[in-house]
């Protein structure tokens, strides 16, 4: 487990779709989140997330990535770093990057990037084929962690951030010590893309009327579970 205090109870960007009604109602999801998040308040830590060699290759390559993007995009990226930028009481975001103008040093826009290794291709994939068109044509996790992420930024740096880079970049394999590296036999173009998404006001807000009810339902479950049980 981790223990961040800037983090433990409060609902995050990357999950914060796990609180928007689904097409087809239900609420597992979210409740499962919500009672998540009054267990780490009432342990004081955060909650052990899924961690693997996948996702320790990609978290080392974050900033090869952003690199990369930077060449192909053109544009100015000061790499965060894993930097929690709160939002309220209840809920914050870690963009993974911050797009700014090169000569004035204002930000504009939040980049989130992924190393992915063997769903590379698969999320590739499921951006083109899961997109919705409500969702500007990205599927309904990503669109909802980049409006957290620019609602998020734009409060915690004080100025409006109207866009969202979703990167995704893939980088060679690391085959261990006593391997040979692989080299990829395709046009570099390839190994890396993203998908700009516009903030939406109108999603915003509905992220802010979830996130202060979901707040009030997580602290009664955070007076449940301290309870005495005899």
């Amino acid at each position: 487990m981790t223990n961040n205090p800037k983090r433990y109870g409060r609902f995050t960007a990357s999950e914060i779709f796990k609180l928007v009604p689904g097409e087809r109602g239900g609420t597992a999801t979210r409740d499962k989140y919500i009672l998540e998040k009054a267990i780490e308040i009432v342990q004081g830590c955060e909650l052990p997330g899924f961690t693997s060699r996948h996702t320790e290759h990609g978290n080392f390559y974050e900033r090869e990535a952003i690199d990369a993007f930077m060449a192909a995009s053109g544009l100015t990226v000061e790499y965060q770093s894993d930097q929690f930028l709160q939002y309220g009481d209840n809920a914050g975001a870690t963009p993974d990057g911050l797009v700014q103008d090169p000569f004035t040093g204002e930000i504009f826009a939040t980049v989130d990037v992924k190393c992915p290794t063997g769903k590379f291709w698969h999320q590739k994939l499921d951006i083109i084929q899961n997109a919705k068109p409500q969702y500007q044509n990205s599927p309904k996790e990503y669109f909802y962690q980049a409006q957290m992420q620019m609602l998020v930024a734009s409060a915690y740096y004080g100025v409006p951030i109207k866009k969202h880079y979703l990167v995704r970049y893939l980088a060679e394999p690391d085959m261990g010590d006593y391997a040979e590296p692989i080299q990829f036999d395709m046009d570099d173009s390839l190994r890396i893309y993203w998908k700009v998404i516009e903030a939406d006001e109108i999603a915003q807000e509905q992220l802010i009327e979830l996130i202060e009810q979901s707040a009030i339902e997580r602290d009664e479950l955070v007076n449940i579970l301290k309870q005495t049980i005899q």
